[in-house]
């Protein structure tokens, strides 16, 4: 009995390595993610351990850097998630040929998902989150409070609410884009789970959400940090950053610098854009033609 308990376990091993080998592209994937993650930490731990990272402008409010980078990627991230799933869920529920046969592009569908899920998202944070913010931000911890006032302040400052809805759109017009690509692998690969939420990841830590971008500098990188700010979620991050932590009161704060961030981003995001909506017609009429396309 056990030694067919063994020979079954054997082969059952055997079969899923088989299988497996069988789907490359998820082994890649799997060890990418591996990758980022490695690298990921190890920037984080780099700030940590850094006392004093060079160009770092948050000095003393690594709490407020953090928690409007939670508040910053919350409303994409599951905007993101429902567009890339839309596809999948209406071919699940049969209804895919149904939206197509009615001019029903998928990019209309994407876009369609991708805009409620901000909307719900964007209603909670306003409704439970930020309430918390401010009730922490009044709440003691030491000679301060939990979270700096100054965030809520700067937050309802009518020059900063204005640019940070700028910022807003732009970064939803760029995550539009990015959602459109990625639903383009799985028009493409069908089973893209894993290779479009790598997507997302990566997006996510070059922006700067998990670790500020000055520490690259430790790693003989700096020059990589101007580049990634041409990557509008980057930009807008660093922008918003500076602008609800530090506020218009401060050195570092120049609002020339960030309209033109705005400016700048806005244009790459929309042309990201175009091109997703491009490529995903183009894609959509090869899979329609070759039969595929309700397939996943």
């Amino acid at each position: 009995m056990a030694n067919r308990t063994m020979a079954v376990l054997k082969a059952n091993i055997v079969r899923n390595l088989r299988i497996d080998w069988c789907y490359k592209l998820n082994m890649i994937t799997d060890l990418a993610w591996l990758a980022v993650d490695v690298i990921t930490f190890l920037f984080l731990g780099q700030m940590v351990a850094s006392s004093d990272i060079d160009g770092f402008l948050y000095e003393g409010f690594l709490k407020e850097f953090l928690v409007v980078g939670v508040i910053y990627w919350v409303i994409f991230t599951r905007a993101y998630k429902d567009g890339v799933s839309v596809i999948p869920n209406e071919a699940a529920l049969g209804a895919l040929g149904f939206i197509i046969t009615n001019d029903v592009s998928l990019s209309d569908l994407i876009t369609g998902q991708f805009s409620s899920s901000t909307v719900k998202t964007s209603v909670t944070l306003v409704v439970f989150v930020l309430p918390i913010i401010l009730i922490l931000s009044f709440i003691p911890a030491g000679d301060a409070t939990v979270l700096s006032s100054d965030l809520i302040k700067n937050m309802i400052t009518p020059e900063i609410l204005l640019l940070t809805l700028l910022i807003l759109v732009v970064s939803w017009i760029f995550m539009l884009g990015i959602t459109i690509i990625a639903s383009t692998l799985n028009v493409i690969f069908k089973k893209s789970g894993p290779l479009t939420f790598l997507l997302s990841y990566l997006v996510t830590m070059l922006s700067g959400y998990f670790f500020p971008l000055e520490v690259l500098r430790s790693f003989g990188l700096g020059f990589l940090e101007q580049i990634l700010y041409v990557i509008p979620t980057t930009g807008m991050l660093y922008s918003l950053r500076t602008m609800l932590i530090l506020g218009p009161t401060s050195s570092s704060y120049d609002l020339l610098a960030i309209i033109s961030g705005i400016f700048i981003n806005g244009f790459i995001a929309i042309i990201i854009l175009i091109l997703a909506l491009f490529i995903m017609r183009k894609i959509t009429k090869k899979a329609a033609y070759s039969g595929t396309l309700e397939f996943y």
